[in-house]
């Protein structure tokens, strides 16, 4: 081999090498990027944080709220593409949903991930053991984001937090979505090929159901009174067995009792 040719070969190798240092040092980079400000909201952090006790108590309270209106509709005859069982939260553990002998975690991050799930218009991401939100509205990290938070600063209504964690806990249960790097490419891959509005996408269908299902159980009875009476009150399924009975449609609701829940 001459001099020319083992010049361009280690020329090459050179290349190659660098690049591979480069991708190297850019996974580093991006991984602690991403654990930038990450932190777990749950009601420990709620009390602790830097804000005053009116904030603190309503912050906690919304979730409160959400969580019983979410419960009763679980409990109800709406419910049609979640199994049965109940949404519970710890104090430092945060949320899980219970069924069966199977508790499924479901906690909530505020993380870089979220933020961009934000700014491309959505509340909030699955992943992996829950789902991620972005920072919005003020700079206490476990209040100020977007689960809680609307575009110009003000807490979200109930029926709305409590909408998004059903819909989140639809995509946990079905397991479609981001969960893993192979299965978040092929959802990326799905909206880069699709021209679909994002409900009709393949991996929205079902979390989506359970959204309908929540928003028809939210609009049959006065729930927004939020006492025990009205949101155990029963309200006709008419309107929601109408939706399900339309073909085609953007949503895939159940039944609950078909699916093997392996967590």
């Amino acid at each position: 081999m001459g001099d020319e040719a083992t010049g361009r070969v280690g020329g090459r190798r050179r290349l190659r090498t660098w690049l591979l240092r480069a991708l190297l040092v850019g996974a580093v980079a991006l991984s602690a990027w991403l654990q930038v400000g990450r932190l777990e909201v749950t009601p420990a952090q709620i009390a602790s944080a830097a804000t005053d006790e009116a904030t603190r108590q309503q912050a906690q309270q919304l979730w409160d709220d959400a969580l019983a209106a979410a419960n009763a509709f679980l409990a109800s005859d709406f419910r049609r593409s979640l199994p049965p069982g109940r949404l519970e939260l710890d104090e430092t553990d945060g949320m899980s949903f219970v069924t069966g002998d199977a508790r499924l975690p479901l906690k909530v991050w505020v993380s870089q991930l979220g933020r961009i799930a934000v700014w491309s218009g959505a509340v909030a991401q699955e992943c992996d053991g829950g789902f991620r939100v972005g920072p919005r509205g003020g700079e206490v990290p476990a209040i100020d984001h977007s689960w809680f938070r609307t575009r110009d600063g003000r807490f979200r209504s109930v029926d709305l937090v409590a909408r998004t964690l059903l819909h989140e806990l639809g995509h946990a249960v079905h397991r479609v979505g981001n969960f893993g790097v192979g299965r978040s490419l092929l959802n990326y891959g799905e909206i880069a090929v699709t021209l679909r509005p994002w409900a009709e996408r393949s991996f929205e269908r079902a979390p989506g159901a359970v959204s309908h299902e929540f928003t028809h159980w939210w609009l049959a009875g006065p729930r927004h009174l939020l006492t025990e009476e009205a949101l155990q009150a029963p309200g006709s399924t008419a309107d929601l067995d109408a939706h399900i009975a339309e073909t085609p449609g953007p949503c895939e609701h159940g039944p609950a009792e078909a699916w093997a829940l392996e967590w």
